[in-house]
């Protein structure tokens, strides 16, 4: 009742609903579902839930934005110029390049689907991994990936 009150009296029901809700649509995709509490809860507290209609750009090839994102519902293509790349799935991340390594869009992110996709600031992102060891390693082998996947195309 205490902790209940404490959130009416704040105006904060709606906060905690949607980092539940997050984190609830996290843990049921790889590699979430395998992280601990400590990484999936600082996700889901930083993340802004945003839904996406089907053929909405998320990413334009050579933007300089610095968001990352998580896949949370739907499908989403990866186009680098005019090659269909692959598709990402729920679980999948994108934007790494640009919010870690701060370099320019590579490719362009595009729905396929309807969906829904964690948006996660440059600098919240950067805390995050640099005090969680799993989520580091996790997406600095996603970084050689797309290097390696890159490289191919060029």
């Amino acid at each position: 009742r205490t902790w209940y009150s404490f959130l009416v009296a704040e105006n904060r029901i709606g906060e905690m609903q949607s980092m539940w809700q997050n984190r609830s649509d996290l843990e049921k995709s790889h590699p979430f579902k395998e992280f601990s509490d400590y990484v999936n809860d600082k996700l889901a507290r930083v993340g802004r839930r945003r839904e996406v209609k089907e053929g909405e750009t998320i990413i334009k090839q050579g933007s300089q934005d610095n968001q990352f994102y998580i896949i949370l519902q739907g499908t989403f293509q990866v186009e680098h110029g005019s090659i269909k790349v692959k598709e990402l799935k729920p679980g999948d991340l994108f934007g790494e390049h640009a919010s870690l390594a701060h370099r320019i869009r590579n490719s362009t992110i595009r729905a396929n689907s309807e969906g829904v996709i964690l948006e996660v600031q440059r600098k919240d992102i950067e805390v995050i991994v640099s005090s969680t060891p799993v989520l580091n390693f996790h997406i600095l082998e996603l970084m050689k990936e797309r290097d390696r996947e890159l490289a191919k195309l060029s």
